[in-house]
């Protein structure tokens, strides 16, 4: 987009706020309808944290498929209805409108019939990860039991539909959200075969330099673990 004239970048930004809003109008409105889905909450299976994870409706599993399941922790200051966002009404709060996971998800699972997709979304209760992790210094050890969790509930969940040797994890985030997955990383000796992506969406808060050494990391840029990261 660099090559274009800049009288015509104006008219390129106004054409992708329509794409956008036409996106979140059709996968929040119509998405749910065309893709049953359930949702379950938990609170505190690791202290002060809130779980939501969005799945498919039994009738929508196939079973034959392999199961992806996408962690999003949280960025700062979001709550969990945020993150998953709505089209916007009048006076309500702009921070339905900036992520849109939920919509992004059912664009996956109508788009994508090769997995059955699940959305995991994370939030601590102070609403920011850093935070939690300064309160908790055995953060490093609760993270990596709270995916293990999540795992089995999922298995049970699907009712033998998903099974923990047929799920693929993604783990991600945004904003604080990314002191979740360093603190995850510096917990493990060895990152999960399962873990398929770890991804840091602005999100590179916590990041220390004994992580350089860390031996996860060492796994991960021997590309035994296939790790994007976008700033």
């Amino acid at each position: 987009m660099n090559c274009l004239p800049n009288f015509f970048k104006p008219c390129i930004n106004y054409v992708r706020a329509i794409f956008l809003f036409l996106f979140v109008l059709y996968f929040t409105h119509s998405g749910a309808q065309t893709y049953p889905e359930q949702i379950r909450e938990y609170l505190n299976l690791i202290p002060e944290s809130r779980v939501v994870i969005n799945y498919p409706d039994e009738s929508a599993f196939i079973k034959e498929k392999r199961t992806r399941i996408i962690l999003f922790a949280l960025p700062n200051g979001n709550t969990i209805e945020q993150t998953a966002g709505k089209i916007l009404n009048p006076g309500e709060d702009w921070h339905f409108d900036i992520q849109h996971i939920s919509a992004q998800n059912r664009f996956l699972r109508q788009n994508d019939k090769s997995r059955n997709y699940i959305v995991v979304y994370l939030e601590a209760s102070m609403k920011a990860w850093t935070s939690y992790a300064a309160k908790h210094p055995d953060s490093f050890k609760l993270f990596p039991k709270l995916v293990d969790t999540i795992q089995y509930i999922i298995e049970n969940l699907a009712n033998g539909k998903a099974p923990i040797k047929e799920q693929d994890i993604i783990l991600s985030s945004h904003s604080g959200g990314g002191r979740f997955l360093f603190n995850y990383i510096s917990g493990v000796e060895k990152i999960p075969v399962n873990i398929e992506k770890i991804a840091f969406l602005d999100s590179v808060y916590g990041f220390e330099d004994s992580l350089h050494t860390h031996l996860s990391l060492i796994h991960i840029s021997q590309g035994i673990v296939r790790c994007r990261c976008r700033r």
